[in-house]
């Protein structure tokens, strides 16, 4: 179907609305009064020809494509031709306008009639997509509880990991004070033994200078008794005081000594255990780095918990906006059924009225008891 045809199709559509009221005319212009409009069609255009021009819309691809899908898929928006709104509205009315170009009279009654069966179906319309609506917003109801459900679990868990970790990382804490306080104690104690050990040696060394010191007068003693025979004795008992002095003080170097490998023996023994501690201290700084790393990590899923919560408070303030709509919906529904069934008694009466006054009445209220 070409642009010139469907287009002649949606002009006359839009001309039998505007003689049948839908569209508002004052009438201020007499060529494009009511009266005016309706002697066009039947006077020049032909009746039978304007049903026909009308009926090429809904010949159209483009009218059943947007009725069928109410959201369209264009990649351009000049591919836009007929949106699903006037397809609507031209399903709803083109029953109306057909009876009115065949059937219409100079009793404006039916034509009041004809109005209100067509409201009707709006209404109908209408509240069949509030249904629609309605059932949307309780999926959706439904989807936000689930998930507010979920996100509880989800921080119910994330809060019992993060506490058992803290007592885990409280507790590793704790243990590596202790160590580092007995790291301390044995690094203090072999400071004073390595001091000790130091002042042993310069003691030994000050006995051995003075051992020097005391034999050298017996060696010059020795020479003096080569050169002078007759100090003999003395030199010999003098010699035999430094022997026992000498053998006294080899007896303390000795002893020191012993003392000295002893002392080397005990630092070598606490270097070994300050190694080992040193080890177990770098272990559990390994570990406390490795709890802290998580407990960064447990911080960072503390924030994502958090804006779980956000989020949830989101979902949750949507979830109110989405009963608040539903509650309107469902007071507009209820206010459109009562109007509905306002408007169906009015045609009831108008049916009697007619039939009273001995007039044809049109099928749509012959039909009302059908479809009741």
């Amino acid at each position: 179907m070409d642009t010139d045809t469907w287009e002649c199709g949606v002009v006359s559509f839009n001309l039998a609305r505007s003689i049948n009221r839908l569209i508002f005319n004052n009438n201020q212009i007499s060529s494009y009064s009511t009266e005016s409009l309706e002697r066009i069609i039947k006077k020049r255009i032909g009746i039978d020809l304007f049903q026909e021009k009308l009926e090429l819309l809904s010949k159209s691809d483009y009218y059943a494509k947007a009725l069928r899908k109410p959201q369209l898929k264009l990649s351009k928006s000049h591919d836009m031709v007929l949106d699903y709104e006037f397809t609507r509205l031209y399903k709803i009315l083109e029953g109306s306008i057909t009876r009115l170009l065949t059937t219409r009279t100079n009793d404006e009654q039916p034509r009041s009639s004809d109005q209100s069966s067509t409201m009707l179906a709006q209404y109908t319309d209408l509240i069949q997509q509030q249904s629609q609506q309605i059932n949307i917003y309780q999926q959706q109801e439904k989807q936000f509880l689930e998930e507010r459900v979920l996100y509880q679990k989800k921080i119910a868990e994330l809060e019992q990991s993060l506490q058992e970790i803290r007592g885990q990382n409280t507790s590793l804490n704790f243990s590596s004070e202790q160590k580092q306080d007995s790291d301390d104690r044995l690094r203090t104690l072999c400071e004073q033994q390595q001091m000790e050990l130091e002042y042993l040696r310069n003691m030994m060394a000050y006995q051995q200078q003075q051992y020097y010191y005391l034999t050298q007068p017996i060696e010059n003693g020795i020479e003096q008794i080569n050169l002078n025979n007759n100090d003999n004795q003395t030199v010999k008992n003098d010699e035999q005081n430094h022997v026992n002095e000498q053998a006294v003080l080899n007896a303390q170097i000795s002893e020191l000594q012993e003392k000295l490998k002893a002392f080397d023996e005990r630092c070598k023994a606490q270097n070994d255990e300050i190694a080992r501690l040193q080890l177990e201290n770098n272990i559990l700084q390994e570990k406390v780095t490795n709890e802290k790393r998580k407990v960064s990590i447990l911080e960072s899923l503390q924030g994502q918990m958090q804006e779980i919560i956000d989020e949830k408070a989101n979902l949750n303030n949507e979830y109110q906006k989405l009963n608040l709509a539903y509650q309107q919906n469902l007071k507009e529904q209820n206010d459109l059924l009562v109007l509905c069934s306002t408007y169906e008694d009015h045609l009831k009466k108008c049916r009697n009225i007619i039939q009273s006054a001995g007039l044809t009445i049109p099928n749509f209220l012959l039909e009302m008891d059908n479809t009741e």
